[in-house]
């Protein structure tokens, strides 16, 4: 587990010691790059590795070009087709994804002013737990990540493409297709719910028979009783910050008018996930992961605005504790942190 902690603690320390917005740029594109070789050059590392290997080398035998957007998550199996016909073995689609996702976390840390903190905030959860373990729905979080990007920025034809572009790695993806109505106009409980209610027959037409897959896996469980034991202690992580952030809405709202909406809305998008966790506690293990990096936004902002002198260190330093003590937590009592990530190895070193 100390390769781990050690870049987590590295990360956080350059993180909370840099002061000026181009120190922090500068580290972060550097965090970034080694978090690009740390996940793509991983060898028997995550707990996806042996059946995402099975799946790519039945690929060759089952599936071609011809048949490709014939199947449910074509992305993927282009993408999976493509580093096959490279004549790349299975790390090649590890690499690939490795670099397309880390890059996609890169471009939506642009967001804050401190990128390096926000990627530092990532690697315990989205970058070691998702990027490290589910390959597929961390490619669909990266092109969601651009399509949240392109809220905050109001191009609703490029939210809608991203979103879209996900939904092709992770069918689940394309749940957040309503919320291109929402650009433009002010967030809140209402206008969420007329988004869905409009957009709502769209997505399920979409989504297709896998409505009927979520539902028989996660409601119905017909597969078998599933579960995720941590999904609520994540959800707590990432439903503190919006509760802070509720509280101080207004000071938010003037200090970051631009991300303002976009943590408004996820704000009223978590508070609804105990819903989902009443039903299935697997769907809102899934469903936290997309929620927890405008979650991480959300506390960066909140550290900036309620800090004081006299306690502008601890504030400052809070996020890191908070994440940090989960991943400690994590690796040293999750039965996953041991059997799927001990020791770390890669093809590279």
């Amino acid at each position: 587990m100390y390769p781990y902690i050690l870049i987590f603690a590295i990360a956080s320390l350059f993180a909370f010691g840099a002061k000026k917005a181009s120190s922090h740029r500068a580290l972060a594109i550097l965090f970034a790059l080694t978090l690009a070789i740390f996940v793509s050059t991983r060898y028997e590392v995550g707990c996806d590795f042996t059946g995402y290997e099975n799946r790519f080398l039945q690929l060759q035998d089952h599936l071609d070009w011809g048949e490709i957007f014939g199947q449910g998550e074509a992305g993927f199996h282009l993408l999976s087709l493509l580093v096959l016909n490279l004549g790349l073995p299975y790390t090649g689609l590890l690499f690939f994804s490795g670099l397309i996702y880390i890059f996609c976390l890169a471009r939506f840390s642009k967001l804050t002013e401190r990128p390096l903190t926000f990627l530092a905030l990532c690697f315990p959860v989205l970058v070691i737990q998702l990027g490290m373990s589910g390959i597929r729905q961390a490619l669909a979080l990266g092109f969601l990540l651009l399509a949240f990007a392109a809220f905050a920025d109001k191009r609703r034809l490029a939210m809608a493409i991203w979103i879209l572009v996900a939904s092709q790695f992770h069918t689940s993806a394309i749940i957040f297709l309503p919320l291109v109505y929402l650009i433009g106009r002010a967030v809140s409980l209402p206008r969420l719910i007329a988004a869905l209610i409009v957009l709502g027959p769209v997505v399920a037409w979409l989504i297709g028979d896998r409505l009927s897959v979520y539902s028989d896996r996660y409601v119905q469980q017909i597969y078998g009783e599933n579960s995720s034991s941590g999904a609520w202690f994540r959800y707590y992580l990432v439903l503190l910050p919006f509760l802070l952030f509720e509280w101080k809405r207004a000071l938010i709202e003037a200090a970051y008018p631009k991300i303002y909406p976009l943590l408004r809305l996820f704000s009223l998008i978590t508070f609804s996930l105990v819903l989902v966790g009443a039903l299935s506690s697997v769907a809102l293990h899934r469903m936290v992961f997309y929620v927890m990096p405008m979650s991480i936004l959300a506390l960066i902002c909140l550290s900036r605005v309620i800090s004081g002198r006299r306690t502008i260190g601890l504030v400052m330093a809070s996020p890191f504790l908070i994440y940090g003590l989960y991943f400690a937590s994590w690796l040293t009592l999750s039965r996953h942190a041991t059997l799927c990530y001990n020791p770390y190895d890669s093809w590279l070193f």
